[in-house]
């Protein structure tokens, strides 16, 4: 995989946040930690973080190959390292591969760790545009939607009392990874960072046309641990759950 540069990281406000990237191979994260909060250990303890995630989960898929291909669940491996058994449970319960999860599990345990080693009150992790965030005030993060006339235009205000939180998005029109689907966003908001990208690529498979942006936005309703979902089609857009759209 080749890197690619991530453009919208350009919108990111400063003053509340200090920013610093990591990059390890094909991983590229920016991590936003509270202003007053942020000291240059952190930055170190995030590069040593995402190696050895990187290791544990290059190692388990030398063992077992079909874990980085499949676009269908794997059977579950109560001996596999942490960061493959959370991608696999979450990609279980959403029907997909593995892979599907690997961003947002990423983000979800760095951001995790960080929060825990540092007493972190305000961080974001960002991993290819899907998001952990922790927040003492509220954060709105604008939706990428590719070719839609409504791409930047769509904000989801997360609240203090929804963090931590993870916020992923899938689209069948724009970005590296693969697809059945043809929306440009499907954005999911769950409590855990690996469940919302697994079930963000999940629903943008399942839709084909834009009649079907209401049916799977009204099925995410019966799914334990989302919180909301945004789907965006050309010029149709879809919400439910409990989230705030906002005009950006």
């Amino acid at each position: 995989m080749k890197y690619e540069p991530r453009i919208y990281r350009n919108d990111l406000s400063e003053g509340r946040f200090h920013y610093f990237n990591v990059t390890e191979e094909e991983s590229d994260l920016q991590i936003g930690v509270g202003a007053k909060e942020y000291n240059d250990r952190i930055h170190k303890r995030t590069s040593e973080m995402v190696k050895s995630l990187r290791d544990q989960l290059k190692n388990y898929i030398l063992q077992h190959p079909d874990f980085l291909n499949s676009h269908r669940p794997v059977e579950v491996d109560d001996l596999a390292p942490e960061i493959a058994g959370l991608m696999i449970k979450h990609s279980v319960a959403a029907n997909v591969g593995p892979m599907a999860a690997v961003a947002g599990a990423f983000a979800e345990l760095i951001g995790t760790q960080l929060c825990k080693e540092f007493d972190l009150k305000e961080l974001i992790v960002e991993n290819g545009g899907d998001l952990w965030i922790k927040a003492m005030k509220p954060v709105t993060v604008r939706i990428d939607a590719g070719p839609s006339s409504l791409s930047g235009l769509i904000g989801i205000e997360i609240q203090q009392e929804q963090t931590p939180c993870g916020i992923c998005t899938s689209s069948g029109s724009t970005g590296h990874s693969f697809s059945y689907g043809k929306a440009d966003a499907v954005t999911v908001v769950s409590e855990f960072a690996s469940a919302a990208d697994a079930w963000a690529t999940s629903m943008c498979n399942r839709i084909h046309a834009k009649e079907d942006l209401r049916k799977e936005v009204t099925l995410s309703q019966r799914i334990s641990g989302i919180t909301g979902v945004v789907a965006i089609m050309q010029e149709a857009v879809a919400v439910s759950g409990n989230i705030t759209i906002k005009k950006v």
